[in-house]
């Protein structure tokens, strides 16, 4: 089908819309700013092509509409990132329009401090490790470490000291 053309609502077997018509029918279901708002980050060319997408679409039945919804919606379900790998999608997003540089000093700004005990990752090292870290800290520092570890662990790091 090509773009601008009227979606044709007389026949028995629904068409399927366009990509073009598809994204103006969800806009046209946006309020008129935020439709205004996506038009206006948009290249004039696009514009044009989006508007003669929205001509064509006008006169679509609602079952028509509510398919591109359920499309649209489905799509989203797959593709969404939304409560895993979030930091990774956004990072991504910033560094396609930001470029690098930009993206990794507005990130550094924006990404809220984890909320991991530093203490917590000691269970997982080496006594080794552990003791080469706290070798050189102040006794109370070096106390704390210790009393946090397992027993058995807090003594193979006493020995390695």
């Amino acid at each position: 089908m090509a773009e601008g053309t009227p979606i044709d609502t007389d026949d028995a077997t629904p068409v399927e819309p366009t990509g073009s018509q598809a994204a103006a029918i969800l806009l046209m279901l946006l309020g008129e700013e935020e439709a205004a708002t996506v038009l206006s980050r948009l290249e004039p060319d696009e514009v044009q092509h989006l508007g003669g997408a929205m001509f064509g679409v006008a006169n679509i039945s609602e079952n028509e509409i509510d398919g591109v919804f359920d499309v649209f919606v489905d799509r989203a379900r797959v593709r969404t990132t939304l409560g895993f790998g979030v930091e990774r999608q956004i990072k991504g997003m910033m560094h396609k329009a930001l470029g690098q540089d930009k993206a990794d000093q507005v990130l550094q700004r924006i990404t809220p401090v984890a909320h991991v005990n530093a203490l917590e990752n000691l269970k997982w090292m080496d006594p080794r490790a552990i003791a080469n870290l706290i070798e050189f800290e102040h006794p109370q520092i070096a106390a704390t470490v210790l009393a946090f570890l397992e027993s058995q662990r807090a003594a193979d790091v006493l020995q390695l000291l």
